[in-house]
């Protein structure tokens, strides 16, 4: 993404405040700290915000969070960023963009294109109209994005991932 003329310009994300979306609860962010010291980035307070009840997350949901937070801290060093949870990710998504808590909104979890996107694009939009950024992953199927991520052909044809197929968010690979 060649951030580099941004750290030329001392631009590092200082004022900046992120939200990280996980639709179930972390408890531990040591894993993200101790990421950070291992990429010798500067020290960060890592903040974490729940919405509701969320279950506690999975391994496999928690490497996604995890992954998603410590990203979005080694681009933005110097940004503020927050880890929100829900018991589900448009929840976790709807408490960010009710309350103004950030300015930007990232998350890199998929979902086949289907009627359920009415309600993200009523969302997506409000956030973009209240001055909110949202970056969703492309996922990791590319086109494909009703198949299984392993997947090597669309076998259910070309189709977005379905959080991202607004005119008012991002798609974005690697978010």
């Amino acid at each position: 993404y060649n951030v580099n003329p941004l750290y030329d310009s001392s631009i590092y994300g200082s004022g900046v405040s992120i939200a990280v979306i996980a639709p179930c609860a972390v408890a531990d962010l040591s894993p993200a700290t101790a990421y950070r010291t291992l990429e010798t980035l500067p020290a960060a307070t890592l903040t974490t915000q729940t919405y509701g009840s969320p279950a506690v997350c999975t391994v496999d949901f928690a490497d996604e969070a995890f992954l998603d937070l410590e990203l979005a801290g080694a681009v933005a060093r110097k940004a503020q960023i927050y880890l929100v949870s829900s018991s589900s990710l448009f929840a976790a998504v709807q408490g960010v963009v009710s309350s103004g808590l950030t300015q930007v909104v990232t998350m890199s979890y998929g979902e086949c294109e289907g009627p359920q996107d009415q309600q993200w694009l009523a969302l997506w939009q409000q956030a973009h109209n209240q001055g909110i950024t949202g970056l969703v992953s492309s996922g990791d199927t590319g086109a494909a994005g009703c198949d299984a991520h392993t997947a090597t052909t669309a076998t259910h044809g070309a189709a977005v991932n379905g959080y991202c197929a607004s005119q008012y968010v991002i798609c974005v690979g690697g978010t």
